[in-house]
Order: structure tokens, then C-alpha cells, then sequence
């Protein structure tokens, strides 16, 4: 995570982010990856295969079939993941999520300090004589600029040493709360009071124990989790855009109502001429709402402005290009530059590899969705985070082949530093 941290700062000299708010956002999102959701659905496709199971598991276990030794292929890896999440967490909510917050609303308030002092140099401007030159208009303006600035500065700087002071006395406190109270890592300590409790899990996961169906449930909704939400932070990862889509559906509720008819030669008297329904037909129907779909679909689509080209080119190539190549560089110096890694599983370096190729944690698109005042942060993020994932179908395959090739020893049981 600090090699992340670093990567992302030392590319943004490489590809400049001329906007605060959105790099502070990104560092932080490419910091944290996804180190649960996909893990543990990777692991599980990799166990599968002779060549890993039966190369990452010791050979002098008692039962050294395929099916035993998948499972504890399996089981080591997940093990190692939620470790690894222990860890991920207190950084998480220690560092990362107080940083995320405030980097994030100090850009805001830049942001709306600059517009402020344009409406305030536009209102200056209404005020000046008629007949005074254009020029003295323009130095006034720009003296007057120059004085809102420092101002709004100095008092930016002031209020941020004071809240810097109160959150830094309450950080410690606020992270190990946050992350006690946070719902993977209370799955998690639930999980390990049942694993050191043998009984218990006997009672909730073998066949025909009492608590079976409770430990069945459980298992159905483990498996369900990670895709479940997946899909729902994928529905948040849209921005809306509540001026158009009202706009929209006027069109389409006019666009449904019928039209009416009238025929004055069947009038009444007392209520005026006859109408007549006429009703849009269901091809008419299905053609609208296939073009209102398809219309959501392109807005929801990444921006092409060469801004945002920037942040997706430095969030994909820090994210998924150069810190994964920087981790895979440092295992390769500690385990060829004199043994240090000797006492560490293979099955650890490989978890440490593809951790780093993952793509940025999906919390981060749900803590800046309920700020209603990041909300053109969280956007930034939901299109540069579209991409990425797209791209790391392709990047976490090829990094997981490199670390299964430095990884993996070979027939002999010689690591790629021996051979």
C-alpha cells in the first residue's frame, strides 16, 4: 500500500492532474485495492489446477489427493487474504478514509473559494463607472482577485491547522471504532470465534448437526456476497443527473399520454366536442424506450475530455502497471539478493502479486457517494474506476502469470532464483 501511495505520486509528474480534489480521490483509490472481492474469487480458479495445488501444497500431508489438496490450496489462500484484509482495514480506517474526506473537501473548498472571488470580481465590475477605461477595469479586477485569494488562503490555512489539531487527537480512537464496527471485519472475527470453537463449527457446518441449516445459510450467502456487491456498487458507480433525467421523463410521459381526437360533429352540448383516444402502438413503445436506454447508456459512458483521458491514463498505468511491476521487482531483489524471503509461503507471494494488480477498493466509490458535496468527485471516480476494471481483466491475468512463474518452483522444487 505505501508502494501505491508512492507510485501515484511520482506519475502525476509524468501525466499532470490539473484538478486537486480528483487526484487526492484517485491516490487514495489507488492506494487501497480491491483486496477481498476479487481474491477470493481468483484463488479458488487457480486451486483448480494440478500444477498449482500440488506445487504451493506440502506433498507430506496424510491425504495427498487432488480433491484435498485443491481444498487446502483453497483454504491457505483465503487464510492469507483475510490477513491480509486485518491489516488493509486499520490502514483503511486510520489513514485512508480520513485523508479521502479531507483531501477531497479541501478541494472543494478551493474550488469554491476561486468561484466566489470570480462572482466577486464580476459584481466589482458591474459597480466601476461607464466611461473608465478597460484597462484600469482589468488591473482593478485582477488587484481585487489577488486580495480574495490571499485572504480566502489565509484563513483556509488557519481553519485546516485547527481541524488537523482536533482530528489528529481522535484519529486513533475513530479507526479502531470504525473498524471493529465495520461489517467485514466483524464477519471475520465471528468466523474465527467459530474456527477456535470446535463444537460450534461441527454444529453449524457438518451433515445433520443441529445447527446445520443456520451454517447452510451462511454458506449461500457467503457465495452470493461477492457478486451481489459487486452489482450494487456498480449501480452507485453511475452519476446521476437529476436535471435531465426529470427532463426525460416529461418527454416520455408526454410521449405516452394519448392523443386526443376531437370531432365537432359529435359535439355536446354539455361537455363540448367528442374525443377520440388514439394509442401509440407497441413498436412505437418498444423504439422509445430502446432510444431513451440508449441515450442513459452514452451518458453514463466516460467523459473524452482530455482531463479526464488524463486521469484514466494515470490511475490505470500507477494502479495496474507500475506498482504491481514495483512489488514483483522488490520480491524478486529480497528473494535473489540473499535469501530474506526463504521462510515466507510461496502461496504469500503470490497473494502479495496479485493484490497489487488489483484494481482500487469499491468503499472508496461508497464514502464519496454519501458526501452530497463530492458528488463531482464520486463521478470522476465511477468513470476512471469503469475503465480500470475493464482493463484489469487483462492486466490481473498477465501479472498472475508473472507471480505464478516466479512463484511456482519446478519439478525439482527449485525456485526461479535457484534455477
Amino acid at each position: 500500500m505505501g508502494i501505491s501511495y508512492l507510485t501515484a505520486t511520482l506519475v502525476r509528474y509524468c501525466i499532470p492532474i490539473s484538478n486537486e480534489r480528483d487526484f487526492c480521490a484517485l491516490r487514495i483509490a489507488a492506494t487501497f485495492p480491491n483486496i477481498v472481492a476479487l481474491p477470493i474469487l481468483i484463488f479458488p480458479s487457480l486451486c483448480e489446477f494440478p500444477v498449482v495445488h500440488q506445487g504451493f501444497i506440502s506433498h507430506g500431508e496424510e491425504d495427498t489427493s487432488s480433491q484435498f489438496l485443491e481444498s487446502e490450496c483453497v483454504n491457505q489462500a483465503n487464510t492469507m487474504v483475510f490477513c491480509y484484509f486485518i491489516s488493509w482495514s486499520l490502514a483503511f480506517w486510520s489513514f485512508g478514509s480520513p485523508q479521502l474526506l479531507q483531501a477531497a473537501k479541501q478541494g472543494n473548498t478551493q474550488r469554491e473559494d476561486i468561484n466566489s472571488n470570480t462572482r466577486h470580481s464580476t459584481e466589482s465590475s458591474k459597480s466601476l463607472p461607464p466611461n473608465s477605461d478597460e484597462e484600469e477595469c482589468s488591473e482593478e479586477l485582477h488587484s481585487l482577485g489577488n486580495e480574495g485569494l490571499s485572504l480566502n488562503e489565509s484563513e483556509e490555512e488557519a481553519a485546516s491547522k485547527s481541524a488537523f489539531d482536533d482530528t489528529s487527537r481522535n484519529t486513533l480512537c475513530k479507526a479502531v471504532r470504525q473498524t471493529a464496527t465495520s461489517p467485514g471485519f466483524v464477519a471475520m472475527v465471528l468466523a474465527f470465534v467459530t474456527a477456535c470453537i470446535p463444537p460450534l463449527q461441527r454444529a453449524l457446518f457438518e451433515a445433520g448437526a443441529p445447527l446445520r441449516f443456520l451454517g447452510s445459510a451462511i454458506e449461500t450467502l457467503g457465495v452470493a456476497s461477492t457478486p451481489i456487491s459487486t452489482m450494487v456498487v456498480a449501480a452507485t458507480l453511475v452519476p446521476p443527473k437529476e436535471g435531465q433525467n426529470n427532463l426525460e421523463e416529461q418527454e416520455e410521459d408526454e410521449d405516452d399520454d394519448p392523443i386526443l381526437d376531437e370531432n365537432p360533429v359529435m359535439a355536446d352540448p354539455n361537455f363540448g366536442p367528442y374525443k377520440r383516444r388514439r394509442h401509440h402502438s407497441k413498436f412505437q413503445s418498444f423504439r422509445r424506450s430502446m432510444r431513451s436506454g440508449s441515450i442513459r447508456i452514452l451518458k453514463a459512458m466516460p467523459r473524452s475530455s482530455p482531463e479526464m483521458k488524463q486521469l484514466h491514463t494515470w490511475f490505470c498505468l500507477s494502479r495496474l502497471f507500475v506498482t504491481p511491476a514495483a512489488v514483483v521487482g522488490i520480491i524478486l531483489a529480497l528473494e535473489c539478493g540473499g535469501g530474506l524471503l526463504d521462510q515466507v509461503p510461496n502461496l504469500a507471494k503470490l497473494v502479495i502479486i496479485i493484490n497489487a494488480a488489483l484494481p482500487g477498493a469499491l468503499i472508496v466509490a461508497v464514502i464519496l457517494k454519501s458526501e452530497e458535496e463530492l458528488a463531482e468527485t464520486a463521478a470522476a471516480l465511477a468513470r476512471v474506476y469503469f475503465s480500470s476494471y475493464l482493463v484489469s481483466i487483462l492486466t490481473i491475468a498477465a501479472w498472475t502469470a508473472v507471480g505464478l512463474w516466479i512463484t511456482l518452483p519446478d519439478e525439482n522444487g527449485k525456485a526461479i532464483c535457484q534455477r
